[in-house]
């Protein structure tokens, strides 16, 4: 796995530690990293299994967020705000995650409510916001711009 950061080039491979972790409560599900997204420092990784995983500058795994969709939900792009972050994938839906500063263990936390395109069941690919986050606009799988 090769990244850039503040210019500099890392490298690490799986069996080198990158996102190695003995978690004690959590465990991830998924190897299958589809999305990322930086967070300052930090980086937020996507499944395909719908789990978020919470990643520090230093490639230590701090957490699988509490709040991740799971049950198979594959998070196809995550596009970082300026006080957290969302998520899109199946069913042309997605989800918004705020951040939380003052909990280490849980620094983003999911809205409750799922933001879904009624007029298609394409999964959404791409995200942008404007610069003052006013509109958020979506591509889905079907070509669709929303």
């Amino acid at each position: 796995i090769t990244y850039k950061y503040g210019g500099s080039e890392k490298f690490s491979k799986k069996d080198e530690g990158f996102l190695k972790k003995d978690l004690k409560d959590q465990h991830v599900y998924s190897t299958n990293y589809i999305s990322y997204a930086w967070m300052g420092e930090n980086l937020i990784i996507g499944t395909d299994n719908g789990e978020l995983l919470y990643v520090a500058s230093n490639n230590e795994l701090k957490s699988v967020l509490a709040s991740s969709p799971m049950d198979g939900w594959s998070i196809e792009c995550i596009r970082p705000l300026k006080k957290g972050f969302v998520v899109g994938g199946p069913d042309a839906s997605i989800y918004i995650f705020d951040e939380q500063r003052n909990d280490l263990k849980n620094p983003y936390v999911r809205y409750d409510r799922k933001i879904k395109y009624d007029k298609s069941d394409s999964k959404v690919v791409s995200l942008s916001v404007t610069e003052n986050e006013d509109y958020l606009i979506f591509g889905l799988e079907d070509g669709s711009l929303l």
